[in-house]
């Protein structure tokens, strides 16, 4: 093997190792914007269960004034 044929196996190496590092780094980018899309809709999802347990508490709330609240009748005797 020659000088030239030596330099030229390793541009190739150079070159290969060039497009495999790309290739990995495209991958990372391809997870890392993944990642960040599931957290974005887990947040979504995570803001609107916290509303509706929100609203579930309050309507609890209510319930629980409303059953605690003395009817206005309830003294009457019969």
């Amino acid at each position: 093997m020659n000088m030239s044929d030596e330099r030229g196996s390793g541009r190739l190496h150079c070159e290969m190792l060039e497009s495999a590092t790309q290739d990995f780094t495209n991958k990372i980018e391809a997870v890392i914007s993944a990642t960040e899309t599931v957290q974005q809709v887990l947040n979504a999802r995570l803001t609107c269960f916290l509303n509706q347990l929100a609203c579930l508490t309050s309507a609890i709330d209510i319930l629980q004034m409303w059953v605690e609240t003395p009817l206005p009748f309830a003294n009457i005797l019969v």
